[in-house]
């Protein structure tokens, strides 16, 4: 179970971690940060966004474009590579334009404090309530 890190209804922390997050993708982009070191802090950074945001398709999209990334690190480190060749960061450099647009059309978790839903406890659940994924059985 994941701890909440405060309140969603303050906006400090949404603020905190969006600019981390954009942090991560400049140092990226711009030469300072490895593909394994991007998908780490994007993993670490989007699960802590999740915790603070309500379920939106956006916060859904961002789950999605980090898993990719992941999945792109993987891919590098099981062929036994440390970087992408040109082609391969120019699409990660297109992907993470995207997850850029996406982090601004957040919802503001300030606007409606008393609006928002129940935080679930992961962010795999937050996907769930957000998309309306049924389990197999279901």
């Amino acid at each position: 179970m994941t701890v909440p890190l405060s309140s969603p209804s303050s906006p400090v922390p949404v603020r905190f971690v969006v600019d981390g997050l954009l942090a991560t993708v400049d140092s990226f982009v711009s030469g300072g940060l490895p593909v394994p070191r991007l998908a780490r802090e994007l993993d670490a950074r989007i699960d802590a966004l999740a915790q603070l945001c309500p379920p939106s398709p956006a916060l859904t999209r961002l789950l999605w474009s980090g898993r990719e990334v992941a999945r792109f690190d993987r891919a590098l480190r099981e062929a036994g590579r440390t970087g992408p060749d040109p082609a391969e960061r120019s699409r990660l450099e297109a992907t993470l334009e995207t997850f850029r647009d996406v982090l601004v059309a957040l919802p503001d978790p300030a606007a409606h404090p008393t609006d928002l839903p129940a935080i679930p406890a992961t962010a795999a659940e937050r996907v769930v309530a957000t998309v309306g994924v049924r389990s197999a059985g279901a």
